[in-house]
């Protein structure tokens, strides 16, 4: 919020500046501005200009204001740090998706770009929207049976789980197509972040021996510490070309959070951490 408030200021700064160049003003501060002070300035506030009390936006916080602001993501994408979890859960993709029967039973994770809901002609609720993963986009369609439970999880920036089954375009048979688009019908949506902490059981943390500094053991203890769950934890040890596991008491055992993950990639030496 913080990043954001900052932003809105710099912007409107930018504004007022620009304005003032089209007229041919220069402010009166820039005009007589004195030198640098070398002590500490007078007042508690901060100057005009700085931004040093704002705090960086987190990862998920810059592409969701990409998108907002671009319609896309540029820096990233938010499947990212759930491309090996949603491969584990799933073992689908928007693309396998066109490969499918009519019928068939489908799960798919993935992040809803669009989304809207209308009534039909008997007069029921009807969602409709783009789920999009690493690989392409999938439309989909939630009728009324499934919307109450559906609504408020699809309606999120938030990754998710959907569960469905295929179905034909008949629309695009009826224009000659060579082959037939595929849709989802949503039965079924959760939080992707929820569903990964019911299903793991074991969290692995693979480390490398020569670029992991002894200096870190405390500071990894205590992120281990902080990130208490019910998960078994494992730590795989690779060095110079051999691997050894050591299973952590039961005093640290995990959950498997995106908090967990953030804090692992801190250190060197981490190289990977699954979740079982």
């Amino acid at each position: 919020m913080l990043g954001q408030v900052v932003l809105e200021t710099a912007l409107e700064r930018g504004k007022s500046a620009q304005k003032d160049r089209e007229t041919g003003q220069t402010s009166l501060f820039g005009a007589f501005a004195a030198p640098a002070a070398t002590g500490p300035a007078p007042s508690d506030e901060s100057p005009p200009g700085d931004y040093s009390t704002a705090f960086p936006w987190s990862e998920r916080e810059i592409l969701n204001n990409e998108k907002a602001a671009l319609g896309l993501f540029m820096s990233g994408h938010p499947m990212e740090r759930y491309e090996k979890e949603a491969a584990r859960l799933t073992g689908n993709t928007t693309l396998t998706l066109q490969q499918k029967k009519d019928g068939e039973e489908f799960l798919v994770a993935g992040i809803v770009t669009e989304y809207s809901e209308r009534k039909t002609k008997a007069g029921k609720r009807m969602g409709i929207g783009v789920l999009e993963d690493l690989f392409g986009r999938a439309q989909f369609l939630v009728f009324s049976t499934a919307l109450d439970s559906c609504s408020v999880v699809l309606n999120s920036t938030e990754p998710l789980l959907l569960k469905g089954r295929v179905m034909l375009d008949n629309r695009s048979e009826k224009e000659g197509e060579e082959e037939s688009l595929r849709k989802i019908s949503v039965q079924e949506a959760s939080y992707l972040h929820e569903v990964r902490s019911r299903s793991t059981r074991e969290v692995h943390l693979f480390v490398d021996a020569d670029a992991f500094g002894l200096s870190q053991l405390q500071q990894l203890k205590d992120v281990l510490a902080r990130h208490g769950g019910r998960c078994d934890a494992f730590i795989k040890v690779r060095q110079s070309g051999a691997e050894t596991t050591i299973r952590l008491p039961e005093q640290l055992r995990l959950a498997p959070t995106d908090e967990l993950v953030q804090d692992l990639n801190a250190f060197a030496g981490v190289s990977d951490i699954l979740f079982r």
